[in-house]
């Protein structure tokens, strides 16, 4: 009974054909997701808002990795903001 079930799940598989790798998956992991001019102009405020606590970030911290790493949020940040305003 165990082979049957391997053999229905293994023709399932290959009737779907080959699972995409995540790499085949960049468009939809990464869609192009277009702006209205309101939009455009939050992620504008959201973008030059990041830009001013950069600014103040590196002005009161030593280079170093935890500073880098803080660059690396802020950023992550950005495009994280800028998602929610594009898949409203």
């Amino acid at each position: 009974m165990d082979n049957d079930k391997t053999a229905l799940t293994t023709g399932m598989a290959s009737a779907m054909g080959p699972k995409p790798t995540l790499r085949e998956n960049l468009d939809r992991i990464f869609p192009h997701q277009p702006t209205s001019p309101e939009q455009f102009a939050q992620m504008e405020n959201i973008r030059e808002a990041a830009k001013d606590f950069a600014e103040v970030m590196f002005n009161n911290t030593p280079a170093s990795a935890d500073q880098s790493a803080a660059l690396r949020k802020i950023r992550e940040a950005v495009w994280t903001a800028n998602a929610a305003i594009t898949h409203i």
